[in-house]
């Protein structure tokens, strides 16, 4: 949602982003994309950007790597991820943290943010060093 100022009020402006569509980028995304829309139909924010999300993006990378998929949860996709005992599953992090910075600098363009963007959910509290590792912020 975003939160737009009025004259003499704060305005929330309710909205459905994560069916916003996410474009490949980079050659990486170009190799991973197709995968994921095998699974899903079509890559947007909620399929790639949530606990579901994280998931595919893991077996997006499996598949685009060849290789077979050994987590299975997102909690051990993140774990894993996080203390680097699965290069797939740090990949996978490394994605979600550049798309998720994607997603939220054009929605901070949409919104004309100039207070900042803020994120909700569990997932960025629990994944927070790899936003600050990852190319988030890029």
């Amino acid at each position: 949602a975003g939160l737009v100022r009025t004259r003499h009020a704060w305005v929330p402006v309710p909205g459905e982003g994560g069916h916003i569509d996410i474009g490949p980028r980079t050659e990486r995304d170009y190799q991973i994309f197709p995968h994921i829309e095998r699974i899903e139909g079509r890559v947007t924010g909620e399929q790639i950007l949530s606990g579901r999300g994280l998931r595919n993006l893991y077996l997006g990378i499996c598949a685009a790597d060849k290789i077979t998929p050994t987590l299975e949860t997102p909690v051990d996709i993140t774990s894993a991820g996080l203390d680097g005992s699965n290069p797939q599953a740090a990949e996978t992090l490394d994605l979600f943290a550049t798309y998720l910075g994607r997603l939220a600098g054009d929605l901070a363009l949409i919104f004309m943010a100039h207070g900042g963007v803020y994120l909700s959910g569990g997932i960025p509290v629990r994944i927070l060093s790899a936003l600050k590792a990852g190319s988030f912020r890029a």
